[in-house]
């Protein structure tokens, strides 16, 4: 089991500051308080830095990210259709509906994303073409069905393009089933999409987690770690900074050995010799 602490970013960053010899707490909430300006401005550099040092496992996170080859929209007379995901120009789609499509579509008919923008797009008849024009909303409910996205020179590409979760801090693997054992492994992706061949996609990532998650041993890691990437501007002592980048790698190792027996090895299935620690 994991030891959660419950503590909070103030309480962290003033461990810190004990290390570096401060002897009275400070109120985090002064924002005028020059001391506190410049732990602030560091802070959340030094957390995310020290959550994707390490697979640690308190912050692997899971998720399924949604079966994306239709989803519903709806027209305008614009000529946007929104939706609930994210398209890339250059995907090819259909529309269907349970009524009367927006004026402008038709069924059976091969349409282009272009002019994407978050959950908006617009369609054209050819590649990064002309918009249709959308003169109404249409009546029912819509669906549009994408399929492949070509490049720039019309070759095939990644048929399907999902949205990470946006508290993703680094991308670990992504499966093709809820048992996360089988791996994806063609596949292109940054911090805000990926993009693969594969209708369904369960992701393991490193999230942002809170302080309160936080469990013992990785802060005990975080304070020395904040502590010495503070030490020469707060106090210029290089010395101390010797002694902190010691405490910091002895912290780490400790928290490392501590994290890696957090959690049972699973079994791969497809092998009954294989055994994986995520």
């Amino acid at each position: 089991m994991v030891d959660i602490v419950g503590v909070t970013a103030s309480e962290i960053k003033n461990q810190a500051l004990f290390l570096l010899g401060f002897v009275d707490e400070i109120d985090f909430t002064v924002l005028t308080n020059p001391t506190v300006k410049k732990v602030n401005r560091i802070y959340d550099t030094v957390v995310t830095n020290a959550l994707t040092s390490h697979r640690w496992r308190f912050a692997i996170t899971r998720a399924k990210l949604g079966d994306t080859a239709s989803v519903v929209f709806t027209g305008a007379v614009t000529d946007i259709i929104t939706s609930t995901i994210n398209f890339n120009n250059g995907h090819t789609a259909t529309v269907t509906t349970t009524g009367t499509l927006p004026a402008g579509l038709s069924l059976a008919t091969t349409y282009y994303i272009v002019q994407s923008s978050g959950l908006t797009c617009k369609l054209s008849l050819t590649l990064g073409g002309t918009p249709v024009n959308i003169t109404d909303t249409g009546t029912g409910t819509h669906t549009i069905v994408y399929a492949l996205r070509k490049d720039a020179d019309n070759t095939y590409k990644f048929k399907y393009n999902y949205t990470l979760p946006t508290d993703m801090l680094s991308y670990n693997a992504s499966y093709t089933d809820e048992n996360y054992n089988c791996v994806i492994r063609e596949f292109e992706t940054n911090q805000t999409y990926l993009n693969c061949d594969e209708i369904k996609v369960y992701v393991m990532y490193t999230a942002l987690v809170a302080e309160t998650a936080f469990p013992q041993y990785f802060i005990n890691y975080l304070q020395y770690k904040l502590a010495l990437d503070l030490c020469f501007n707060l106090t210029g002592d290089t010395d101390l900074m010797k002694v902190l980048y010691e405490q910091a790698s002895q912290a780490k190792i400790i928290a490392k050995n501590t994290d890696s027996r957090q959690n049972p090895a699973r079994t791969i299935i497809s092998s009954p010799f294989t055994q994986v620690r995520y």
